[in-house]
């Protein structure tokens, strides 16, 4: 097996866009002027984060009171603790970062020159997110005039095609779209923050691929509007998996076990 859901949940994250963490004060001056540059970097991805999902949604679905499932008992374990305590240090280095930026990311080359040589890695972050988002759109960019390469760029093609792969808000623009800190809404970003603490899911539903494929204008969405004609729906029986995640799928399993 090719671990094809692994690579397509890689190519995701890569798709994911930064979080502007504040607004920058428009210059009295057009040439030392600077913008808002989104950054990324704080979701603090885990190995754990789809396992935990998997048992919260399993005790949703079978044992909100005592955490008895088909499965057996699912417990809250130490290393689960340290997971969240991860998430909460994004949290406040975010908010550091918010701090920082809105202190010293000014429109003054004098001042922006200090802050790179007190707090480099506030500059070299976003830097790495431009030239990162540039290499993938450029990418997508050659696979479309010339055609697929090798075995990565037909995963790239199939995962756009089926909605597999999940492209984010300005995922071909590189650099900052908000000039001067302009227009800027913090409690989106604050949302984007909270949802990017946990890495993208590798399991997505069919109504979560259909989305993916239609949306964000992918360059490979399907041509009638719907899943491309080589891809079939979920392939799993019973009920059509919407939300939660997993229930529905794991309903699936134990009945074709009890069979």
């Amino acid at each position: 097996m090719s671990h094809l859901l692994t690579q397509t949940k890689a190519l995701s994250d890569q798709f994911q866009s930064g979080i502007v963490t504040h607004g920058v004060g428009l210059s009295t001056s057009a040439a030392q002027s600077t913008a808002a540059y989104p950054r990324k970097g704080f979701g603090t991805p885990n190995p754990r984060d789809e396992l935990m999902k998997e048992k919260a949604e399993l005790i949703k679905k079978y044992g909100p009171t005592t955490g008895m499932t088909p499965f057996g008992q699912v417990n809250l374990t130490d290393q689960d603790l340290q997971v969240l305590q991860q998430k909460r240090e994004s949290e406040a280095y975010a908010n550091f970062d918010s701090w920082a930026g809105s202190n010293f990311h000014k429109g003054d080359v004098a001042t922006r020159k200090w802050f790179q040589e007190v707090l480099p890695e506030y500059y070299d972050s976003r830097e790495r997110e431009m030239v990162d988002r540039a290499k993938l759109a450029l990418r997508i960019q050659l696979i479309k005039m010339r055609g697929p390469k090798n075995h990565k760029d037909l995963v790239i093609i199939w995962g756009l095609e089926t909605g597999q792969i999940q492209l984010d808000r300005n995922w071909n623009i590189v650099g900052a779209n908000i000039e001067g800190g302009q227009n800027i809404n913090v409690t989106d970003e604050q949302a984007r923050f909270a949802k990017g603490l946990f890495s993208v899911n590798r399991y997505k539903t069919d109504g979560e691929r259909d989305k993916n494929a239609n949306s964000y204008g992918n360059p490979f969405a399907p041509k009638s509007g719907g899943f491309n004609s080589g891809q079939i729906p979920s392939p799993f029986p019973g009920s059509s998996i919407t939300t939660p995640r997993y229930p529905n799928f794991l309903d699936s399993v134990i009945s074709n076990i009890s069979n």
